[in-house]
C-alpha cells in the first residue's frame, strides 16, 4: 500500500478516481416534488391533519351524544314523580 504524507494527495487521488457525476433531470425534477410535499405537510398544524382531526371530531360527537342522552335522562328522572 502506498505512503500518503498529506490529506491533499489522499484528496487529489480520491478526484481523479471519484469523477463528480451530474443527477439527472428526472430524478432532480421527483426530489423536488418530494421536498415541496414535506414542506407542505410540515407548515400545517399537526392537529389540521386528517389523520388527527377525523378521531378528534368522532370523539366531541360521542360526547355530545353522550351529553345528550345523560342531560334526556335526568330531566326525565326530574319531571317524574
Amino acid at each position: 500500500m502506498a505512503n500518503f504524507t498529506s490529506e491533499d494527495e489522499i484528496k487529489e487521488l480520491l478526484k481523479s478516481v471519484c469523477s463528480p457525476v451530474a443527477p439527472s433531470p428526472e430524478f432532480r425534477d421527483q426530489l423536488l416534488q418530494d421536498l415541496t410535499r414535506g414542506a407542505e405537510g410540515a407548515t400545517r398544524p399537526r392537529w389540521r391533519q386528517p389523520r388527527v382531526l377525523v378521531p378528534i371530531a368522532a370523539t366531541l360527537i360521542s360526547v355530545a351524544i353522550g351529553y345528550g342522552i345523560w342531560l334526556g335522562q335526568a330531566v326525565e328522572a326530574t319531571l317524574l314523580p
